[in-house]
């Protein structure tokens, strides 16, 4: 047994009849994989389910089976109380979903997650640290269910692991990783259809965004970290939701620093943050967490509020700093 929850979700799931899956804010592939995959077990199960997400899944992930089934809906306004059970996947906290509803969803929530940041707001918390990816986790709690994983079902699987892990670059990747990837492909994990739809097919929109990113893009030489942004003007023309997490991965290369940050002016008032670690002291999530935000070490983003671009700038560069001095300091 992998898993000590795996046994307690199982029962609660043989009890429902209609059951609602999530994928995160701007999904990646390990939460669209994960809640793909998922769903697709839960039906086998003779269940009634239905994948929601707060954004429009978009046709970068045209390899994964069934990615089209997702419905963008707004959750503030949408009926939890007709569903039994909640999987709440790769979502350390109500930000991530783009509303807090807690107190409101009035459905039995079971969350899966991987993130340090995770603040256990289901009645079921299987958050798993240690794991590379959320899609580890799944795998998991299907081994311990018994569950036939092949072909398709594997492949989605295998995309969460390949995403959430930088194509197995992430400081995160443990032989552990490996050993699931592999055992995922034996299963007939399609390793060659993901990377080509990961990384070898990218949309137009997304390297305007880059370039755009690219072109903005500044030093902090004393202390140590680059940043960029997209303003409104350019956000609107270029309109590309997946271009901040393809453009923040080059935040996370550039020699003689210890992290970046790529900001994105997503509405007058709206902003959205992506922060890259790669000195061993500094904590993406951490520096999220200060807006509201979360994630991973290396890798954490947050949305939040300003007046303008100009102050929302000035209040991070302000954290960032704060955050670089302190760090340093305790460090020495």
């Amino acid at each position: 047994m992998n898993y000590k929850e795996s046994k307690e979700i199982l029962e609660k799931i043989k009890g429902a009849k209609k059951i609602l899956v999530n994928c995160h804010r701007s999904p990646d592939a390990d939460s669209l994989g994960s809640a793909l995959a998922l769903a697709e077990v839960l039906e086998s199960m003779g269940k009634n389910v239905e994948v929601i997400c707060p954004d429009a899944i978009s046709d970068a992930f045209e390899y994964l089976l069934d990615y089209e089934r997702v419905r963008k809906v707004y959750f503030e306004n949408f009926e939890f109380s007709e569903y039994e059970i909640f999987f709440v996947l790769d979502t350390s906290g109500w930000s991530q979903l783009g509303v807090d509803l807690s107190g409101k969803e009035n459905v039995f929530m079971v969350v899966i997650d991987h993130h340090q940041s995770n603040s256990r707001f289901g009645q079921i918390n299987l958050v798993d640290e240690q794991s590379t990816s959320t899609a580890e986790i799944v795998f998991a709690l299907m081994e311990d269910w018994g569950v036939n994983v092949r072909n398709g079902l594997a492949t989605k699987l295998l995309a969460g692991v390949v995403g959430d892990s930088g194509g197995f670059t992430y400081p995160s990747t443990k032989k552990e990783t490996l050993g699931r990837a592999t055992r995922l492909m034996d299963l007939g994990g399609d390793l060659r259809l993901i990377t080509d739809g990961m990384f070898r097919n990218i949309d137009f929109s997304a390297l305007k965004f880059l370039g755009k990113s690219l072109d903005n893009m500044q030093l902090v030489v004393n202390y140590g970290y680059v940043w960029s942004y997209v303003g409104w003007n350019d956000w609107k023309k270029i309109d590309y939701p997946d271009g901040k997490s393809f453009s923040a991965h080059y935040f996370q290369n550039v020699k003689d620093t210890d992290l970046g940050f790529l900001v994105v002016q997503e509405g007058k008032n709206d902003f959205n943050v992506s922060f890259r670690g790669r000195a061993s002291w500094v904590d993406s999530s951490e520096l999220a967490g200060k807006f509201g935000g979360g994630g991973h070490k290396v890798a954490a983003g947050a949305r939040f509020q300003d007046e303008s671009l100009d102050g929302a700038l000035e209040r991070i560069h302000r954290v960032v700093r704060e955050y670089v001095e302190k760090r340093k300091k305790r460090n020495k």
